[in-house]
């Protein structure tokens, strides 16, 4: 068998069966996480309803598990399908463990299923859809083997996703105003764009913590948090860096958030801003 998939042929062979792997599972993502999570029928939601909010939350779980699956399945033998297998199946549990903890945690000042589902709310799907791909950046680095056993990386996991949530109860300091009031009372699409970037660079920024090889708690741990302080940091000064250079003169917050009507421009930069800085910040961490 070694030897056939070792011949070009064999190669893309594997490289087909891989893909289709992909494929039934994002199929079964899909249909847990309308059965399992919002309990809602996605095509009417999508087609009938031309709910925009429901489609922004659902491709922000979709790149959740493509940025789970690459971490997982790049961490072992190409020829390990039962694996690959086993990984996704775990991927799917902890992207939806993941977004019901964002819900109840991360958003729980968003009634998000309300939003998205009722009012059709775009700043509340993209602040779902911005948990979801934070979550899918942390599974990636987390459960990716480095952090050394399961329990080890399941461990680091739940960690990561108490500080997400502790960072998007600072972020309405950081931007200076009410986020998740913004999202509610005036469906303003800016501040979910904004607050989604925020959670995207944090969720990167766990990522990065977490990525460096497991040799046990006593030793790993004072290491995971003096690089997370340290990037958290430097996220911060990037960003206000940033929109000293991109945007001159323009205050975002107001931008964003004390206008009649909310600048989704202005969102958009500032979620820009906050993901640049991480990925910036990734280049510079030694790993």
């Amino acid at each position: 068998m070694n030897e056939f998939l070792s011949t070009p042929i064999g190669g893309y062979t594997l490289a087909l069966l891989q893909m289709l792997s992909g494929l039934l599972f994002f199929w079964l993502a899909q249909r847990l996480y309308q059965l399992v999570f919002r309990r809602i029928h996605l095509n009417e939601e999508l087609f009938v309803r031309d709910n925009v909010a429901a489609a922004v939350a659902l491709v922000g779980f979709y790149l959740g598990v493509l940025l789970s699956l690459t971490g997982l399945v790049s961490g072992i033998q190409a020829s390990a399908l039962p694996e690959l297998f086993y990984r996704g199946a775990a991927v799917i549990v902890f992207m939806l463990l993941g977004a019901f903890i964002s819900e109840r945690l991360i958003l729980r000042r968003c009634d998000c299923f309300r939003e998205i589902c009722n009012h059709r709310n775009l700043g509340a799907g993209f602040a779902e859809g911005g948990a979801h791909v934070a979550n899918g950046l942390l599974l990636s680095s987390t459960l990716s083997g480095d952090s050394g056993s399961w329990p080890a990386g399941v461990s680091c996991w739940i960690v990561g996703m108490l500080l997400l949530s502790m960072a998007a109860r600072v972020y309405p300091v950081i931007a200076r105003f009410d986020v998740y009031k913004e999202i509610q009372t005036r469906n303003n699409a800016a501040a979910g764009l904004a607050l989604a970037g925020f959670l995207v660079g944090t969720g990167n920024i766990l990522r990065i913590s977490f990525a460096g090889d497991f040799s046990g708690w006593q030793e790993s741990l004072p290491q995971y948090a003096l690089t997370l302080l340290v990037c958290f940091l430097l996220m911060g000064i990037v960003r206000w860096l940033a929109n000293l250079i991109l945007v001159p003169g323009v205050t975002l917050s107001h931008e964003i958030a004390e206008q009649t009507i909310p600048n989704i421009g202005a969102g958009l930069i500032e979620a820009f801003c906050f993901i640049a800085a991480s990925f910036l910040i990734a280049l510079a961490v030694p790993s």
